[in-house]
């Protein structure tokens, strides 16, 4: 087994996945898995989407072939004003957070998204976060171009960037001391 894999996940359906490795040159950058199914909480049909916890569980399990995991978050947005995007965060999370359970899998961190893209992207202003996201994501991982551009962001790349840099300084500084 290899070196330490650092995962971003960019929580919600509509989220993404990162991966960088401790050492080399590869990353992986992929939308959250999942699937639609009707939603029966209403008379009319209608369908929801889902985060695929079985496509969910192959690709950590894929993704831990290459080495041990260290895994990072947002933490779901939990707004009353905004119920149903409040629902889907929250079932997601949940389902991350069972299946990595299942797994034998722990989170390093539950970040805000606020703090994070604060030290990766810098102060910005309500509403571009989403454009700069993208702009680093393309300066640092240009491989992964096309998908990022389809995507509108980078967050979960960036997450697991992030957790690189945030581990190894922590460890470098605790060996100098």
């Amino acid at each position: 087994m290899s070196d330490r894999i650092f995962v971003g996940v960019d929580n919600g359906v509509t989220g993404t996945l990162g991966a960088v490795p401790e050492e080399g040159d590869w990353s992986l950058f992929t939308r959250m898995p999942t699937y639609r199914s009707k939603e029966y909480m209403r008379s009319k049909t209608r369908y929801m989407t889902h985060l695929d916890p079985v496509a969910l569980e192959k690709f950590f399990r894929d993704l831990a072939t290459k080495g041990p995991l260290t895994i990072v978050t947002e933490r779901p947005l939990v707004n009353p004003k905004l119920f149903k995007a409040t629902m889907s965060a929250v079932r997601c999370h949940e389902i991350l957070l069972a299946t990595m359970r299942r797994m034998g899998l722990s989170l390093y961190a539950t970040w805000d998204s606020r703090d994070w893209q604060s030290k990766v992207l810098g102060k910005l202003e309500k509403g571009e976060t989403k454009p700069a996201s993208l702009a680093k994501g393309l300066e640092l991982y240009p491989d992964h171009a096309e998908m990022m551009k389809r995507h509108g962001d980078a967050d979960g790349i960036l997450m697991a960037h992030w957790l690189r840099e945030c581990v190894l300084t922590k460890e470098a500084s605790q060996t100098e001391t």
